[in-house]
């Protein structure tokens, strides 16, 4: 079996993807939740890339003639996905730092109002 030029080039990126996500999470860059989803993503595109075959599949649920389309239309869904679940995490992000700061601000309330007790007391 003979591979075409896109299969070895997906091949050698989703390794490579899968490869690098490993290195990040074993260093502690990525959290579990971000690592699973790009190996799935990771293994989705050496699967494609490894068995042509299964862009068919491809073809007839996004009813498509021609690769490019398909490949376009998949890409572009995709990415919506990935930027979908990147404001997700950005609003997760900006709800703990509301905490944070509300948490720091109380705080910081709570002292102030110590070294007043203190001051009216006499310490």
């Amino acid at each position: 079996m003979v591979l075409e030029r896109y299969s070895l080039i997906g091949i050698l990126f989703s390794s490579g993807l899968i490869l690098l996500n490993l290195y990040l999470f074993r260093k502690g860059k990525l959290r579990s939740s971000t690592f699973s989803l790009w190996v799935i993503i990771g293994i989705a595109i050496l699967s494609a890339s490894s068995f042509p075959m299964l862009l068919s599949l491809v073809f007839s649920l996004l009813g498509t003639e021609i690769l490019i389309s398909a490949v376009t239309a998949s890409s572009f869904l995709t990415l919506l996905l990935l930027v979908f679940y990147l404001h997700y995490r950005i609003n997760d992000i900006e709800d703990k730092m509301m905490k944070i700061t509300a948490l720091a601000s109380l705080s910081k309330y709570r002292q102030e109002e110590t070294k007043k007790e203190e001051k009216r007391v006499g310490f």
